[in-house]
């Protein structure tokens, strides 16, 4: 090669790639959805909240227990929390039989300690929003209070 010769690139194969491979991702690309929820301060105006609500459901978050405090009932129905035990299967189910005996009310509360894992209040959140049972097609899914305002938990031993 003299120093006038220049070097030829073939770049065809290349090209051949690229018009097969790009389409090909752009089929398979997995496109994901982005699911968001909406909440309210629970120090919001709660007069007019309990006035349209019969059962006004807080649910409590502690460290140790779960205490799901409404209007129909003195002091609190509490589940224990303690490691291997399926309390939020029985919040839920709680839950159900409270949305079966009011089925137009469709808020609750969330009341947390600082202490409470995000995890925690995540699985709490999914409880207290939908059932899910098995039913002849698979896995059903039942709406129970999918309005949720959220809020600090008052010290212990006092009821919100």
């Amino acid at each position: 090669m003299t120093s006038r010769d220049v070097a030829r690139v073939d770049v065809t194969a290349f090209l051949c790639l690229m018009v097969i491979l790009v389409p090909f991702l752009l089929i398979t690309a997995v496109f994901s959805r982005i699911t968001s929820l909406e909440f309210r301060s629970a120090a919001g105006d709660n007069a007019t909240a309990a006035a349209r609500d019969a059962l006004q459901l807080t649910i409590m978050v502690r460290q140790d227990v779960i205490e799901v405090y409404h209007a129909t009932r003195d002091g609190a129905y509490r589940l224990g929390r303690t490691p291997g035990t399926h309390e939020l299967g029985a919040l839920a189910g709680y839950l159900h039989e409270l949305k079966g005996r009011f089925p137009d009310s469709d808020a609750a509360t969330i009341l947390l300690e600082p202490q409470v894992e995000y995890d925690t209040l995540v699985q709490v959140m999914d409880a207290v929003r939908i059932r899910q049972s098995r039913g002849e097609g698979g896995m059903e899914q039942m709406v129970l209070f999918p309005q949720i305002a959220l809020g600090d938990a008052p010290p212990a031993g006092e009821a919100p």
